[in-house]
């Protein structure tokens, strides 16, 4: 089973040549569409997706006669889609020939030479068009637009970071210290080191134009934190793998609190430390899976960026002599 609607293919039997684009396989949406009309039917259409440029786009069939072109806006979804079937030559071959929807946004797009025959309702699905298919030759003969079902979530899955032991940006940060000698000759001396300061921890995928981008995602993996290493120093490691928004940031509060009893002639030497740590544009690797509300699945790789910033518990250090 699929995380698409069943395509209905609208127009004639024929045609030699099988087209399509399948934007959901590789997470992008179709993102404008130009459809050129002649007489009684359609000749052909330039389909764009995600991350494509002016001439870019998949062509269908021939571009040929008027045209009128859709854009969508970001997250800008198809509400409802009607298909005609068009008319050509003496003997009205069947041919697809007329297109009407209408979007979330309240826009609507009607294009084509005219509405011959029945129509045909198009399930719609989640409202995402992610592809088309159709048979052409000097016109496109028939054709159907590709639809994602409705969506329960996408979840980014398989995290790697091939380069995180590469990465520095793990400092010492020294929060409170003292240093305090007990003069007295006959009188023990209480001392104390008690503190808090407030640190952001934050973390962020990148998200890529399409899918990701216009629905979001949840990551069920580990992020980069901080860790004592074999030989004693800190440095990135992962930790263990949760689910987790994809971007988060909040406000923690660093607490230290310690003291004791100088006797006379006793010196303290005391320090509250953490280890901070940040990165930017850090690559990942991952896979992001599609899961509809009927629970259908369907995954495919990417890559990004991820930053964050993090801090350790508070280390104290105390020192008496």
């Amino acid at each position: 089973m699929s995380v698409i609607v069943d395509v209905t293919m609208v127009g004639g039997p024929y045609g030699s040549q099988y087209q399509e684009v399948q934007a959901w396989k590789v997470g992008k949406l179709i993102t404008k569409l130009t459809v050129f009309k002649q007489e009684n039917r359609v000749r052909g259409a330039y389909v764009w997706k995600n991350g494509e440029g002016q001439y870019d786009g998949a062509t269908f069939g021939v571009a040929a006669g008027d045209s009128d072109t859709f854009e969508f806006q970001p997250g800008e979804r198809i509400t409802s889609m009607s298909l005609w079937p068009g008319r050509w030559g003496p003997n009205n071959h069947v041919r697809a020939g007329h297109i009407w929807f209408t979007t979330s946004n309240g826009r609507n797009f009607d294009a084509g030479p005219g509405k011959w025959g029945s129509e045909t309702k198009l399930d719609v699905g989640s409202g995402y068009l992610v592809g088309v298919e159709a048979i052409t030759g000097s016109d496109i003969n028939k054709w159907g637009f590709v639809f994602l079902k409705p969506l329960l979530l996408l979840t980014l899955t398989d995290v790697e970071y091939p380069s995180l032991n590469e990465m520095g940006g793990v400092v010492p940060v020294t929060l409170d210290s003292l240093d305090e000698t007990n003069d007295s000759k006959n009188s023990d001396l209480n001392w104390t080191l008690e503190g808090s300061k407030s640190e952001t921890i934050s973390w962020e995928f990148s998200k890529a134009e399409g899918l990701t981008a216009t629905v979001g995602f949840q990551v069920s993996a580990g992020i980069p934190e901080i860790g004592l290493g074999e030989t004693g120093s800190f440095q990135w490691e992962v930790s263990n793998s949760t689910t987790r928004t994809a971007s988060h940031s909040q406000v923690t509060d660093l607490k230290w609190s310690t003291g004791g009893v100088l006797r006379p002639g006793e010196r303290v030497t005391a320090s509250a430390l953490t280890q901070v740590g940040k990165l930017s544009n850090l690559f990942y690797n991952g896979t992001i899976v599609i899961k509809t509300q009927d629970s259908h699945c369907y995954s495919y790789p990417v890559s990004g960026v991820y930053s964050g910033a993090t801090v350790t518990n508070v280390q104290v250090a105390v020192d008496v002599k």
